[in-house]
């Protein structure tokens, strides 16, 4: 056997083989999923952390400091989002009084409209105690605890890479067009940062052992996946990132796994609660939203869903699932000439709104996008 197919044929160490021994490496996602932890899960990852950089073991690359830190305010935004969301879920009824006129008559002692009292004071207490939390949220913009917990494993990070090293990009580039992982085409369509995961990878490759890498990205530049649409589950490693390991490091072994399958494996007798926490955020993926504001060019004549897709060509963006809408309903008639329309595409990979508008102007010529909103989902 010639040594240059002996990639091919490797057999990759299991993760409870060298969990005692390898160089961890944490992936950006799995530490800011820190924002999402109840506190004893904080407590106990904050706890391994230590444990590995007490050991030399914690391998943070300076790419993932770079993206937590662009990426830290954006989750604190997320928290309050959420806040405001329940603040508005909270309705004020209508008041007893307007609904059943005749309430005198039949509640001669008030109770009804004290309950209804108490109930309107218990409401407002509920929307005051949510905006103090969104009032200690916003403190964390500025004073982060979670930051500061991270701060002595930051503070050992090697920032002596040059992410602008013209070499080092044209080597991205190369990968990229190559589709190569872990740059197979899930950040290409990013303004910033498409060339993330490759720095990371990088890193990686630079080191001199074993590694464990800990991640919550379930993309498919780092894994095989099975099922369709957001029911899409990782299933194993990319085989190409496990052979390139194996060359580039002389025969070492590589394992990708989630932060709760780590989590298990590096801590044996974890209460269920942390568990299902990590777990939970774990299987929770972030899905983009993006609505198109279009106006049609020419009666593009399609009407139902499929051909619409034959007649759009996005290229290599990974569209999950296409929808028309508009005032008429989905696909209920034919799409007139200058009628404004709507395209909602939804996709488990952030991008850039320049481009997909660049992507659909140039590449279409049956109608132009003028706008696009972003939202996102898990």
């Amino acid at each position: 056997m010639t040594k240059n197919i002996e990639k091919f044929f490797f057999k990759p160490r299991k993760l409870d083989e060298i969990i005692n021994t390898a160089n961890v490496v944490f992936d950006t996602n799995a530490l800011l999923s820190a924002y999402q932890w109840k506190d004893v899960v904080f407590h106990e990852v904050l706890e391994a952390l230590n444990k590995l950089s007490d050991a030399n073991r914690l391998k943070i690359p300076a790419q993932v400091f770079k993206e937590f830190i662009h990426q830290r305010p954006l989750k604190i935004m997320e928290a309050i989002n959420q806040i405001d969301l329940l603040i508005s879920s909270i309705q004020n009824p209508k008041k007893l009084g307007s609904v059943l006129p005749l309430l005198g008559l039949i509640d001669n002692n008030n109770t009804y409209v004290e309950s209804e009292k108490a109930y309107s004071a218990s409401r407002e207490k509920y929307k005051g105690d949510l905006n103090q939390i969104k009032n200690k949220l916003k403190e964390l913009f500025n004073d982060d605890i979670v930051l500061d917990y991270l701060k002595p494993f930051f503070e050992k990070i090697d920032f002596s890479i040059d992410f602008e090293d013209k070499g080092l990009l044209q080597h991205a580039e190369n990968r990229a067009k190559a589709k190569i992982p872990p740059l197979t085409g899930g950040d290409g369509g990013k303004a910033e940062n498409k060339y993330g995961d490759f720095f990371i990878w990088q890193y990686i490759l630079s080191l001199n052992s074993d590694v464990i890498f800990v991640t919550t990205d379930a993309k498919e530049d780092w894994f095989y996946k099975s099922g369709a649409g957001k029911e899409k589950k990782p299933v194993s490693p990319r085989r190409e990132l496990i052979e390139e390991f194996y060359e580039v490091s002389k025969g070492r072994t590589i394992c990708i796994v989630s932060l709760s399958d780590f989590m298990k494996e590096f801590k044996p007798g974890l209460a269920k609660e942390v568990v299902e926490n990590l777990s939970e955020h774990q299987t929770l993926e972030m899905f983009f939203v993006y609505t198109l504001s279009c106006k049609s060019l020419i009666n593009i004549g399609v009407n139902n869903i499929f051909d619409f897709i034959n007649k759009v060509d996005l290229g290599d963006i990974r569209i999950i699932d296409r929808m028309l809408s508009g005032e008429k309903g989905p696909f209920k008639d034919f799409i007139g000439v200058d009628e404004e329309f709507k395209i909602v595409i939804e996709t488990d990979n952030e991008i850039d709104s320049s481009f997909l508008i660049r992507k659909f102007n140039e590449s279409n010529t049956l109608f132009y996008v003028s706008y696009i909103g972003e939202s996102r989902v898990c």
